[in-house]
């Protein structure tokens, strides 16, 4: 009785996951991102694209440099988020394998926590200072904010 059911559903789920699941989302081409940006976000306009080898991620940046939208592979799907200076929480720099910089940026979003990135020799110092620029203006923003002090009546 409780049998045809259960196998109705199992193949259900083995027919998304074969389907739907197994294919990773990748990032081809700066071109690619540029079309994401018009559809996602219209009214900006990137200055400069950088791209993982990998393809499973992206960084974009306005003229003015001070906007940075992050693009990254969630399964079979593109996601990306604007990157706020309460966003970014660390940036941390290593040297890769194949001779490219590594970029480990630490997010305060639940849905992104950490993110690995590798970028060119020549493009890392330009990109990790922007990323750091966000990271300090986190940690800066609380100490400037005035404090108020309040006396509570005993």
């Amino acid at each position: 009785m409780f049998v045809v059911p259960l196998i109705a559903v199992a193949a259900i789920l083995l027919a998304v996951w074969f389907f739907g699941v197994r294919r990773a989302a990748s990032i081809g081409d700066a071109d690619l991102v540029r079309q994401l940006l018009r559809e996602d976000y219209p009214e900006f306009v990137p200055a400069e694209v950088v791209l993982d080898p990998g393809g499973a991620a992206a960084l974009a940046t306005d003229v003015s440099g001070s906007t940075v939208i992050l693009f990254f592979t969630m399964g079979n799907q593109v996601a990306s988020r604007i990157l706020d200076p309460g966003t970014v929480r660390t940036v941390e720099l290593s040297d890769g394998s194949d001779g490219c910089r590594r970029a480990l940026i630490r997010l305060s979003d639940l849905g992104c926590p950490r993110l690995e990135l590798s970028l060119a020799s020549v493009d890392a110092p330009r990109w990790c200072a922007r990323l750091e620029r966000l990271a300090g203006a986190a940690t800066v923003a609380p100490s400037e904010a005035p404090v108020a002090r309040v006396s509570l009546p005993r």
